[in-house]
């Protein structure tokens, strides 16, 4: 089935695209400590509570993870610190960091996708709706009574990790517009998928490395497969995190992250980093390289990621014009959808999605990077 796209552009807005050092802000006392395997995480806790208090230590947990890894995240001061670097059952420790969203009529990047070469022929030929699969948007929430989730296929989880009143809702923006692009009726590419909103950043698109392992770890207990875990956000390289994804990869969910916006090496950030994450960096309407991108060995492609239209929480039917790497991720997990919709093994998506892709179409690539453009078309 063909799609017209409109050319006409009615508004733009281009989110601001965070600086290096917002990303690697650690977060003063406050730590992610991953348990080993085998343990009990509620035994060793209270263990580790009487522990503390006996030296007189601060242990306040603020998450605890049970299924994509063991652990706990939890604000500790120096003494507590000390006495659980070396106590039996602990794993490693790291600190938690300050998270943010990677940001930024049909968008020309469905119209990029499903032709090998330039100029675009203004429209996008479906091969499949990703029917039966759910995509989870881990995010700043979404409007789920927008038009483009026709249908009732968008729902916001009841577990908000922010936890300040907003249940769910996209009071930024970010969450809508990938959703959008990933599965949405009007913008989107898998139009027949589920959609499942995860919020765990704030209205001003902030969040934490503790609440994205949080975020990973429940997706993994409660994911309805075949499924897909889209991730358009990036904090520096966290342990805990790549253990989270492997998790989560080995249980057949598909986990695509944004590259990154620092013109950067990806491999330097988490998710991009994770060696089981499916990383995307961000190209221009003319196959450049996005002067923004992250870019290295870590990336698998590019997909679109400048100016890209799709929905917006401001109304039912609004829209909004963005840039990011955030933007790209979302074009990779709708294909990957539909794959799996179309009856491929989640074991053999990653293959897919990197044979599949148009080869040596973006200038200014980087060396180390692939040349690699995302494509969901004829395959003959």
């Amino acid at each position: 089935m063909k799609f017209v796209i409109a050319t006409i552009l009615l508004a733009a807005t281009v989110a601001a695209i965070p600086t290096l050092k917002e990303r690697l802000a650690t977060i003063e006392d406050r730590y992610i400590v991953v348990f080993e395997d085998t343990v009990d995480v509620d035994a060793l806790v209270s263990n580790l509570e009487v522990d503390v208090a006996s030296v007189a230590g601060e242990f306040e947990i603020t998450r605890t993870f049970y299924t994509a890894l063991k652990g706990i995240a939890v604000k500790l001061d120096e003494r507590a610190l000390k006495l659980l670097r070396v106590a039996r059952g602990v794993k490693y420790i790291e600190s938690d960091a300050i998270a943010r969203v990677d940001a930024a009529t049909e968008s020309w990047g469905l119209d990029r996708v499903d032709q090998r070469d330039l100029p675009l022929d203004q429209s996008f030929e479906m091969q499949g709706d990703g029917a039966g699969v759910t995509v989870y948007v881990l995010d700043t929430g979404i409007r789920e009574t927008h038009e483009d989730f026709d249908g009732g296929r968008a729902r916001r989880d009841p577990m908000d990790f922010v936890d300040d009143g907003w249940n769910g809702a996209d009071c930024h923006g970010h969450g809508t517009h990938c959703a959008g692009t990933a599965a949405g009726g009007i913008h989107g590419i898998a139009r027949g998928a589920n959609i499942v909103s995860i919020r765990l950043f704030d209205c001003g698109g902030f969040g934490s490395a503790s609440d994205i392992v949080s975020a990973i770890d429940y997706t993994t207990a409660t994911a309805q497969r075949p499924a897909v875990m889209s991730m358009s956000f990036g904090v520096v390289r966290r342990n805990a995190i790549d253990d989270a994804i492997e998790a989560a990869s080995n249980s057949q969910i598909i986990p695509v992250a944004a590259a990154g916006n620092s013109d950067n090496d990806a491999c330097t950030f988490s998710p991009a980093g994770s060696p089981k994450s499916f990383t995307v960096a961000a190209s221009d309407i003319n196959d450049n390289r996005a002067y923004f991108s992250s870019f290295g060995s870590c990336v698998q492609l590019f997909a679109p990621g400048v100016d890209i239209t799709s929905a917006s929480p401001a109304s039912d039917v609004a829209t909004a014009t963005w840039s990011g790497t955030s933007m790209a991720c979302p074009h990779v997990a709708g294909v990957a959808a539909v794959h799996l919709g179309n009856g491929v093994a989640p074991e053999d998506i990653r293959d897919r999605l990197v044979n599949d892709a148009s080869v040596n179409k973006i200038y200014d690539s980087e060396d180390g990077t692939p040349n690699k453009l995302l494509y969901l078309g004829p395959t003959n």
